[in-house]
């Protein structure tokens, strides 16, 4: 159950991710300035303190003028991996979308809200919910979501564009 939690939640918060800037006024949609291939490690803390390393690839696919973007995320640590796809959308300032983890048929969806620098979100899946916030300057991206309770209780993710 704890891996499916992770997916889940490293999907959703990477997933979200590529909505950092959706509500600023520009003439490119909100996911534009995102394309492309990203590299960075994270950490998943458990419940009783312990903590695991993850490395992770991520690439962003942008369309419809910036207004929609699709994530493929592959990450691992010393235990387990998980290869994430999502997609994700902004329309009026709110965000959308959905994610799905290939190695354990595990999905749901995300929302929330956002504007240049930080976005916050409640993701879902059939067996979890969780609370997500995210800051973007320039091309890093910080990413922790908490999901009291489970078995990971907390997922940190640090991005860079390559």
């Amino acid at each position: 159950m704890h891996s499916n939690f992770v997916a889940a939640a490293c999907g959703a918060a990477l997933s979200l991710s590529i909505s950092v800037i959706s509500t600023a006024a520009q003439a490119v949609g909100p996911f534009d300035q995102l394309n492309g291939n990203w590299r960075g490690s994270g950490t998943l803390l458990s419940s009783d303190g312990k903590s695991e390393s993850i490395r992770c690839r991520a690439s962003y696919s942008v369309s419809d003028a910036g207004s929609r973007a699709q994530l493929l995320l592959r990450c691992a640590g010393a235990s387990d991996g998980f290869f994430l796809s999502a997609l994700v959308k902004s329309s009026g300032g709110t965000i959308q979308g959905t994610w799905s983890e290939q190695k354990r048929n595990s999905s749901g969806t995300v929302s929330g809200t956002g504007d240049a620098r930080s976005i916050n979100a409640n993701v879902k899946g059939s067996n979890f919910s969780a609370s997500l916030a995210m800051q973007t300057n320039g091309n890093r991206q910080l990413v922790t979501i908490r999901a009291p309770g489970r078995w990971f209780s907390e997922v940190r993710v640090s991005l860079s564009r390559r």
